[in-house]
Order: structure tokens, then sequence, then C-alpha cells
């Protein structure tokens, strides 16, 4: 049950200042005897939470009220039993905010005056859509995916066989006679030929229906223009693109027996066929930051102050590192610890809330993806 997050989601939550926020990321099971473990540790996370909100300053009374939304969660069993791979809950004195996440993240519970939401940014990159086709004579299917979730769509135009598909054709085969010779006490025989059956009837059947797919994706997706990856065995695939008319199949295919594999597996394994295309934009700022184009930072403190000025365009930033300290925007300095103090907010994240806030671009990345070998690195407005 993805539910994901939008960008102007992410955004919103990245805007939000209140004394205090809660944020909470769990590990979690989509089924099975684990999700009595989930909500163990959704429990624990909040009593975290608790003791973190009572450091702060704030009163049980107080930290218990601020944190009864997400209390109550823990005693819907309908909840536990709709769940993705991660849970991220953020909680204020306003509302409570909750999404399912198709990946593992690290689990992390922060307290303090903003919503801790880098590790959202990978789920909402706007327009990473692709679709999967799975072909097989005996089921068709269609998958809608993301970078992390996929969706299996099923509408009520796409034929599940091939059978289906041609039910109303007339497929009786088509024969002709002509004189044939004569037969004994003068009968004369006649002489049938035809394209009824056989490996030619065969063809033209896979190609009837393999048109009558491709009609009905285009029909769904066409005005997407989404990659689409095929996936069957490799002679049905290359009749498949043979027939179709849709412009944006990618190259490669999924072979082998994938007419029953999860959405998550087809997701999987088709991602890296689609992945250099939406990884161009990223790609193509890593190389200008390379080249030293336009005005750039790269250290954390003054890519940390161009965030708060609003004047960066792209930055990109570790993934799965918390660097925590102060972030004085009086002073217009930074003050890092090394080890988490109470109060101290997670700078990298501070960054890319205010990026996201100003509009700005945020790539969370490896460490060694950073361009110019630096620590953070940001191409500025000005």
């Amino acid at each position: 049950m993805y539910d994901g997050i939008s960008a102007i989601e992410l955004r919103r939550l990245a805007a939000r200042t209140a004394d205090p926020c809660v944020s909470v990321y769990v590990r979690t099971h989509r089924s099975g005897p684990e999700t009595a473990a989930d909500r163990t540790r959704f429990k624990n996370a909040l009593a975290v939470a608790r003791r973190d909100l009572h450091a702060l300053g704030l009163r049980a009374p107080a930290a218990d009220r601020l944190l009864a939304p997400a209390q109550a969660l823990t005693a819907d069993d309908a909840f536990w039993a709709h769940l993705e791979r991660t849970l991220a809950v953020f909680l204020d004195a306003r509302d409570l905010r909750v999404h399912r996440l198709a990946a593992e993240l690290a689990e992390l519970v922060v307290v303090g005056r903003h919503f801790h939401v880098s590790p959202l940014v990978p789920f909402a990159e706007v327009g990473v859509v692709f679709y999967v086709l799975v072909l097989s004579q005996n089921r068709v299917r269609l998958i809608r995916c993301g970078r992390h979730d996929a969706t299996e769509l099923s509408p009520d135009g796409l034929p599940s066989s091939i059978d289906e598909a041609l039910r109303f054709d007339d497929r009786a085969p088509q024969l002709r006679t002509h004189v044939g010779t004569r037969v004994g006490r003068g009968r004369v025989a006649a002489t049938f030929h035809g394209h009824g059956a056989g490996a030619d009837s065969k063809t033209a059947d896979l190609t009837r229906f393999l048109s009558v797919v491709d009609d009905e994706v285009r029909q769904l997706i066409g005005t997407d223009l989404r990659p689409l990856v095929l996936a069957g065995t490799s002679p049905t695939v290359a009749r498949f693109r043979h027939v179709s008319r849709y412009t944006q199949i990618a190259p490669g295919e999924l072979d082998g027996g994938v007419a029953s594999s999860s959405i998550d597996e087809l997701q999987r394994r088709a991602w890296p066929l689609v992945a250099p295309i939406f990884d161009e934009p990223r790609h193509r700022a890593a190389a200008l930051l390379d080249a030293g184009a336009g005005r750039i930072a790269d250290t954390l403190e003054a890519v940390a102050i161009a965030a708060l000025d609003g004047r960066i365009e792209t930055v990109f930033l570790p993934a799965g590192t918390r660097r925590w300290g102060l972030l004085d925007t009086d002073q217009r300095r930074v003050v890092e610890h090394l080890e988490r103090l109470v109060g101290d907010r997670d700078l990298l994240d501070a960054i890319a809330a205010e990026t996201l806030v100003h509009d700005g671009q945020v790539f969370v990345v490896d460490a060694d993806q950073i361009p110019r070998g630096a620590e953070v690195a940001a191409a500025l407005r000005y």
C-alpha cells in the first residue's frame, strides 16, 4: 500500500516550523508475523520521542498530548496490516502526517523545531515514472513504477490473454477449392489450399494479439510518454517491438519466466534499464560542478549559509550521513558537534530543507558521487 510522498508535500514538510516537531522513521513489513515487531518498534520510537521532548523542556502531560495521535496508531490493527518497508511519521501540535515508503530507510527519531525530511527526497522526484509490460499469450500485465515503488494496473480494455484478445475473431480455417483430378468412375476430387492452420496462422494470431495489446497500452499511457520496459520471451518481445507504435519502448528487456513475478521484482529488474534516462539531469548537474562552471560552494558551512539565503540552484548531499550541530541564523555561522546534543539539527537535513523551500533541486547520492570529491557541493544562483 505504497502512498509515497509528492514533491509538494515534501516542500510543505520542509517549510514547517513549530516547537516542537517530531519525525519518526521505522522499518516495517507488508505482512506476516513481523508486523507485530513493527508495532513494538514504533512504540519504542515514540518512547524515544517522549524522552527527547522532556529533554527539550516539555512536561510529561504536554508531551503525551502531542504524541497522542501517533500513540493511537499503535492500537489500530487495520493500519498495521497495510504497511510498506518504512513508516515515516511527522507530528506537531497541529496534525499528524503518515507516509508508507517502499524502500528500507535507517530508523531515526528527531525532535526539534523542524521536520527531518532529507530521507524523503528520493521518493518525491518529479517525473520518475515508467511502465513494465509483461507479455505472455496466457497473461498480460501492466505495472506502473517509480524509483522505489510499483503498482499493478487493471484496465478494462487490456486483454489478459491471446484468447481474450481474439475471442471475436473468425479464426476458422479459410479454405478454397479448385477442380482436381478424376478419381475413378468419373468423380472429380476437390483439392484444398489455404492458410487456416500451421505456423503461419499462429504467427498471424500472435501479431493480431500484440497489436490489440499495443492499441490498449497506447490508449492508457500514450499521452504520458514514459519509458516502457518489455518483459517476456524474446520472440514475443521482438514481435511486439515490430508491431508497436509506442515511441518510448526502453532498450533491453526482461526475459525468462516473468509472467508470475512479483511487481517488486519486476520494478527492481526494470530499473537499471531506465535509470540512465531519469539520472541524466543529475549527471548533467554533476558535470557542471566538476567543471567548475558558475558559482559553487563545496564546504558544509558555505553550502548551509547559501541554503539559508535561498541561493542554491542544485545541491548534492551524501545519503545516510548525519552532521549534527546548530545553524546560527543571526550570526550566520555553523556550529558542528562531534556527537548529537539536545537541540541539535542535522545540518545536512537543514541544507536539504532550505533548498527545497526556495525551489532548489536536491540530489541525495552516495558519498563517492558528490561532485568535486567534496563533502557537499552546490551550484549557486548568485
